[in-house]
């Protein structure tokens, strides 16, 4: 018989980019002006995601346009 009680619990994952939001439109601005930090400082701001998720979302963002 299993106990989740007794189970170990496994450290949280980080989020995939695709579960990430959206970049907002002053995160997609510093980003096409080449902006990089600007947008991941900006983008950490907006959404509460680590610098490394943030990076890159920004990263994938500027590499699409």
């Amino acid at each position: 018989m299993s106990d989740e009680r007794t189970k170990p619990t496994e450290p949280p994952q980080p989020a995939e980019p695709t579960e990430l939001p959206a970049p907002p439109p002053e995160v997609e601005q510093a980003a096409l002006m080449g902006h990089f930090d600007d947008a991941v400082n900006l983008y950490v701001k907006f959404t509460g995601v680590d610098r490394d998720a943030a990076r890159e979302v920004v990263e994938r963002f500027a590499a699409e346009h």
